[in-house]
């Protein structure tokens, strides 16, 4: 079972500890550490690494009323490090000028605190889903950043034109072959670096490959340089419209 790290802050000691002991009853995943100072959450903070896979703090829960700085306030502080931290506000200060304020800072949630052991349950509940969709989030942006890289430096140019024709993708390995930036390639279009004596060609060519998704596509042309020279290319197209998670004309194109 995968461990979640919860930071307790509070300025009350006693409670603080009964809210770390209470949510490991809750849950034996649950590793929690206290602090009474939120100068001392932040500085407990820096020493750890929130968007690592194995961080040992993936959720804040936090007083409003506290000498020095508020809850709201550290709240403040660590959405400047760490946006998508979970950050759940528990407070005996309950109004709704306090629940205002907080969602305009980026709360995750708000939990008013009451007696009895039941609102435990709740904020344990609470703090599992925020945790789930906040480690699904870092995992999708790992992952992102995995396949840029892996594209970036791919030998083969790689492109996704939509069935209009726009650019939905193009791989970093363009400015190495073709001297454009993967932007300034999306904003010319999928066609404007084919040499215009090929153009009419490959653009016949990508329309036969919509029509007919299963035929296959391998094309000798010449594509321009940003510096004007001419570029020996050969592509290969496959049809992926109907993909939802691609929703186009994959191209790999590699200089000859």
């Amino acid at each position: 079972m995968q461990k979640i790290g919860v930071l307790t802050v509070d300025d009350d000691p006693g409670f603080a500890e009964l809210t770390a002991t209470a949510l490991e009853r809750e849950d034996e995943a649950f590793s929690v550490v206290t602090e009474t100072k939120a100068a001392d959450a932040l500085a407990r903070l820096r020493d750890v690494d929130p968007e690592a896979a194995d961080s040992d703090c993936d959720c804040i829960v936090s007083d409003y009323d506290m000498p020095g700085m508020n809850g709201l306030e550290l709240l403040a502080e660590i959405r400047a490090e760490h946006p998508g931290l979970p950050f759940i506000l528990f407070t005996g200060k309950g109004s709704e000028e306090i629940a205002a304020k907080a969602i305009s800072k980026g709360v995750t949630d708000y939990l008013q605190k009451k007696g009895g052991t039941d609102q435990y349950t709740v904020l344990a509940n609470r703090i599992k889903n925020s945790v789930e969709r906040y480690r699904a989030t870092k995992e999708a942006a790992r992952t992102q950043r995995f396949l840029e890289k892996v594209l970036e430096h791919a030998t083969d140019m790689i492109a996704v034109v939509s069935e209009t024709g726009d650019i939905v993708f193009v791989s970093g390995s363009v400015e190495r072959i073709l001297g454009y930036t993967p932007d300034e390639v999306e904003e010319l279009g999928p066609f404007a670096l084919v040499h215009e004596d090929h153009r009419d060609h490959i653009t016949e060519q990508f329309e036969k490959r919509l029509s007919d998704p299963d035929t296959p596509t391998d094309i000798h042309f010449e594509a321009v340089h940003k510096n004007g020279q001419s570029v020996d290319c050969r592509a290969r197209a496959y049809n992926f419209t109907e993909d939802p998670d691609i929703g186009g004309v994959v191209i790999y194109t590699r200089e000859e």
